[in-house]
């Protein structure tokens, strides 16, 4: 793998799920290609407050799976942030994704509401 590579995801859907302290998870499903890994499946997680449905960010977290041309398949999970401008409908997202083949991977991109995607860089963490 290159020290920078391209991710290009749509949103395929969303869900959203609150628990006793008034929070809520947004839970989106994300699909798409990642520069050596082939076709990506995941889901996004964040949860915020309730009563900051404004928050500028936040914890996030993705897990997923990819598809690459050996044949093979590629576990992940991934920890990061998310932050937003006030006043706009775009996330930036930074996570480090643990792999099951062993690698180790750090990324950053932008989620648009309007359009639906979600596309970055990533590269070795």
């Amino acid at each position: 793998m290159s020290d920078q590579s391209e991710f290009s995801y749509k949103m395929t859907g969303s869900s959203y799920t609150a628990n006793d302290n008034d929070e809520v998870t947004i839970s989106s499903e994300w699909e798409g290609t990642a520069t050596g890994f082939g076709a990506v499946f995941g889901t996004l997680k964040a949860t915020m407050a309730l009563t900051d449905a404004n928050a500028a960010n936040g914890p996030c977290t993705f897990v997923g799976t990819a598809a690459p041309d050996d044949g093979s398949l590629v576990l992940g999970i991934g920890e990061g942030t998310w932050e937003r401008p006030a006043g706009e409908h775009k996330w930036t997202m930074t996570l480090t994704m643990k792999l099951s083949n062993g690698d180790r991977i750090k990324g950053q991109g932008v989620s648009d509401s309007a359009t639906r995607t979600w596309t970055g860089t990533f590269g070795p963490a």
